[in-house]
């Protein structure tokens, strides 16, 4: 027994004889309203088999560096607060910060020359969440809600760092590097 019906995607269906599915779609080329011969254009039917199996091959890639985890974490005011979380840490020598912007509008600066609170180890190189690689150093530019910064401490001694527009009201961090 054979049947056409038309599905919701807009095939029509065909079952023949042996009850197995035929799928049909209905195609036109579109050159002109009508066709060849000045008539309508008509779509035409072409039979299908209902299922097509095609073969897959699964890629596998990474579309990703991945990041090793940090040896500690500090939170950038959280609640939107003034303070670093925790205020003091203790590292190891060789072990990597990274420090989380809860809320935004806040910086992160072991920079002598950001704020007179800053301390930092004899011979350590200044850093920052902020670009301090060139002369023209912009000490209050902020980093948003949700980015993250990491810096790696290969030197002992004490740290003193701040966030350089909330020094003033206390935001100021300690870290240990033993």
């Amino acid at each position: 027994m054979s049947g056409l019906s038309l599905t919701s995607a807009g095939c029509l269906r065909l079952q023949n004889e042996s009850d197995q599915d035929v799928q049909s779609t209905a195609t036109t080329t579109p050159t002109s309203p009508n066709d060849r011969d000045g008539q309508p254009a008509t779509e035409t039917p072409t039979d299908t088999p209902g299922v097509t199996e095609t073969p897959t091959e699964r890629i596998e890639q990474e579309t990703a560096t991945p990041v090793e985890r940090a040896d500690a974490t500090v939170s950038v005011g959280p609640g939107g607060s003034l303070q670093f979380e925790p205020a003091t840490t203790a590292i190891s020598r060789g072990d990597t910060v990274e420090f989380v912007f809860e809320s935004g509008g806040h910086n992160v600066s072991g920079h002598p020359d950001a704020h007179s609170d800053v301390v930092l180890p004899q011979g350590t190189e200044p850093w920052a969440s902020y670009d301090i690689s060139d002369d023209d150093i912009n000490h209050v530019s902020l980093d948003e809600a949700g980015t993250t910064y990491r810096h790696t401490f290969e030197t002992t001694g004490q740290y003193t760092y701040v966030c350089v527009p909330h020094a003033a009201s206390g935001m100021i961090g300690h870290l240990t590097v033993r």
